[in-house]
């Protein structure tokens, strides 16, 4: 619509109004001329498409009732070309002819002779019947060939023509009625385009006056009015706006001093209300979230702004205190390792990521384990604050636990029915050593103590219980760090997990089936060579006696099932191992602590013994590396061999090692002798598998317990045998622990005089 606008118009602006008309006024017939174009297209592009597409369907149609056609009447034929029927296809003929489209049919036989014929055909009789109907465009007609067969076996071929004059009549009619709808559509466009123009071009045209008006300087233009919601409509209402707005500009600048001084207070108390309601926001998703937040100065003072989270837990925090001290009535000794850490922290003496890490990251709350983490703020290089990251996961550990009890209790289930001999051999040797541990003291030598739990710790990962041995390996670290025994919680841990698997083991065992044939006697080709050999008696009485001991054998067999397992947990290809028994047979009460300790000899080859793949590739190995572990008898002693061909002992990092802890290095009986003092060990970094260096002290203990000595050969790398030859017989009196058990093993012998009377000889 045309606005209203005022009847005077300024002097100084008319030549430009009078060319700014000129302009709008080409702009008006510009717009007319563009719509007269797009409407002539639209017409002319409907008036071509829907009737091509009208007479397109109509040709279709036309095809499908050709086929139609062709299909029904080869059907009714078939009777007719196997006997030459004319009558019957003359019959057919007539009632499908009486339709006016069809023109012309006609049957024709395999040979091309015409049956019957009515009209008159366009185009010659097929030679040979058309596989499938083919449909055919003649310029007049539509053709269609189908095949003719009967079930008597001849066959022939139908031809049908109709005419396509229908499609033309429609193709005219709709051209005709096209023209006739596009003409009025065409005059009723150009008109809409007309009145279209014009209200554009009068509605621009009162916007270009006031704004011509305003640019020669006349500000009191009334508004404009076009209430409209299109762009010419937005465009003065953004004029008005723009006017209103300069007014208020130039009133703006003539206030005084005062009044710019109150404008400046309300932009500063509104950004104050901005603030407030962005702490406000913030508050409520500290006191929604699941985990505690807190933020600690260099002070160690809590911020006052925390998650609710964090007072849910501990409780409320009175004014600014430390966090060690909000800590303290919750876990006096986290918060006393807070505090410690927090100063390390402050004095920067050590790297920031190592001070972290020796922060406390566990705080205990009556039945609730948290953990914590902690995430250094900085500015620049510098650190401000510390953020702690506070999250309860006690149902995380307990759901660890019961997993880790689920695993404990289906391995004790598998072995009490896979080798429930070697579970009750390992309950019979471990339970001493349990209780050994268990009720040392002050006065104890710590060193025993020390290689006991690492035995421990070795026997019951080859058995495969990680609590076990996590637990062993927290014990070996604490003594390590506080050279003292373990202290009476720890070994209350120890304890009940003891008793917990021990008392599940005997409990299972006594539910297992039992064996319904007797055990196979074994070992009887060595008497029967004696006997033959016409050997001595006591010779011959003591290898019978030895039937009632235990096939070395089935321990050697252990070790190599722990063997391959361990390489699949360390990430190397399982090794080859060799297990060569040669029948000897051993007191299992008397031997037990030996095998036990020998965990650590096969831990240290697979672990750092056998070299990587890469390393063995580039040495000319196979990837996967080979151990072999042999007992054989010779005269009164047994010898036991274990023997890799891995990367054999670096004497030089041996030597660097034994020379940091004061011992000598001078020979190479010095070096080996270094090799079994108590944290020795040429690994920087200490795993569950290996590092403490008490492994190889427990072993050559054991040994001497049993009168025995140790021999070691080692080439660089080509790999490493250990020998040990021990006599057969006890060479002394035993003593044994107490034991923890619910049915008490078979008793263990470990000889306390061995260790000072027996000299166990290095070669």
């Amino acid at each position: 619509m045309q606005m209203p606008m005022s009847r005077s118009t300024p002097k100084p602006g008319a030549r430009a109004t009078s060319a700014l008309r000129c302009a709008l006024q080409s702009i008006q017939l510009k717009m007319f001329g563009v719509i007269c174009a797009l409407m002539l297209a639209l017409v002319a592009f409907l008036a071509t498409y829907f009737p091509a597409q009208h007479v397109a369907a109509a040709s279709r149609d036309l095809e499908r009732k050709a086929d139609t056609y062709a299909r029904l009447v080869s059907r009714q034929v078939e009777s007719a070309i196997a006997f030459e029927d004319q009558e019957t296809v003359r019959e057919v003929f007539e009632a499908t002819t009486a339709d006016d489209d069809v023109l012309s049919m006609g049957l024709y036989t395999a040979a091309g002779r015409p049956l019957h014929v009515v009209g008159e055909l366009t185009a010659p009789a097929p030679v040979t019947p058309p596989v499938t109907p083919r449909i055919e465009r003649l310029p007049t007609r539509l053709r269609a060939t189908v095949a003719v067969v009967s079930r008597e076996g001849p066959r022939g071929a139908l031809v049908i023509e109709l005419s396509t004059a229908s499609i033309d009549v429609e193709r005219e009619r709709v051209r005709r009625a096209a023209v006739l709808a596009a003409l009025p559509a065409l005059a009723l466009g150009l008109l809409a385009a007309w009145i279209v123009a014009r209200s554009i071009g009068g509605r621009v045209r009162a916007v270009a006056r006031v704004a011509v008006a305003v640019a020669a300087g006349d500000l009191s233009q009334p508004r404009l009015t076009d209430a409209s919601a299109d762009e010419v409509g937005q465009l003065a209402r953004s004029f008005n706006d723009m006017m209103a707005e300069i007014q208020r500009l130039l009133a703006r600048i003539s206030r005084s001093a005062a009044e710019e001084q109150a404008r400046l207070g309300q932009l500063v108390a509104a950004r104050t209300e901005e603030l407030r309601a962005r702490n406000d926001d913030l508050r409520v998703v500290l006191d929604h979230v699941g985990e505690g937040f807190v933020t600690v100065d260099l002070d160690g003072v809590m911020s006052r702004e925390r998650s609710a989270t964090l007072t849910t837990w501990f409780g409320p925090a009175d004014g600014e205190v430390t966090f060690w001290s909000y800590l303290a009535p919750t876990d006096a000794q986290a918060a006393a390792s807070f505090q410690l850490g927090f100063e390390a922290i402050v004095d920067d003496f050590l790297p920031l990521e190592l001070t972290l890490d020796q922060m406390p990251k566990e705080i205990h709350h009556g039945a609730h384990t948290f953990r914590v983490a902690y995430t250094p703020i900085r500015s620049g290089d510098a650190l401000v604050k510390l953020m702690l990251v506070v999250s309860d996961v006690t149902h995380e550990l307990e759901r660890t636990r019961a997993e880790e009890e689920a695993h404990d209790l289906l391995n004790i289930f598998q072995r009490t029915r896979r080798d429930s001999e070697g579970l009750a051999a390992f309950l019979a040797d471990t339970d001493p050593l349990v209780k050994h541990v268990l009720e040392c003291g002050p006065g104890d030598e710590l060193s025993l103590i020390s290689r006991e739990i690492h035995t421990l710790k070795g026997t019951s990962g080859m058995f495969g219980f990680p609590r076990l041995t996590r637990l062993c390996h927290e014990l070996e670290g604490g003594i390590a760090e506080s050279g003292e025994a373990p202290p009476a919680p720890e070994r209350l841990r120890l304890r009940l997990l003891w008793e917990w698997i021990a008392r599940t083991a005997c409990s299972m065992s006594s539910d297992a089936p039992a064996d319904p044939l007797p055990p196979r006697v074994t070992g009887l080709t060595p008497i029967r060579d004696l006997l033959l050999a016409g050997s001595p008696r006591g010779e011959i009485l003591d290898l019978l006696g030895s039937l009632d001991f235990e096939p070395a054998e089935r321990r050697l067999t252990r070790l190599a099932e722990h063997a391959r397992s361990l390489a699949v947990r360390l990430d190397k290809p399982t090794p080859s191992v060799r297990v060569a028994a040669n029948g000897v047979r051993l007191d299992a009460a008397r031997w037990a602590p030996f095998w036990s300790t020998l965990v650590h000899l096969v831990r240290n080859a697979v672990d750092h013994g056998l070299e990587s793949p890469a390393d063995r590739a580039r040495a000319g190995k196979p990837a996967a590396g080979s151990l072999a572990m042999t007992t054989l008898r010779e005269g009164p002693d047994v010898v036991l061999e274990i023997s890799d061909d891995g990367g054999g002992i670096d004497w030089s990092a041996v030597a660097a090692r034994a020379r940091s802890a004061g011992l000598p290095v001078d020979r190479r009986e010095d070096l080996e002798a270094a090799l079994f003092h108590d944290g020795m060990s040429t690994r920087s970094d200490v795993t569950e598998y290996s590092g403490r260096g008490v492994g190889l002290g427990a072993v050559r203990g054991a040994c001497r317990d049993l009168g025995g000595s140790v021999e070691l050969e080692t080439v660089r790398g080509r790999g490493t045998t250990w020998r040990f030859r021990i006599p057969a017989a006890s060479p002394g009196a035993t003593r044994a622990y107490p034991s923890l058990l619910s049915r008490p093993p078979p008793p263990r012998a470990r000889s306390a005089s061995a260790s000072r009377t027996h000299d166990a000889s290095i070669r």
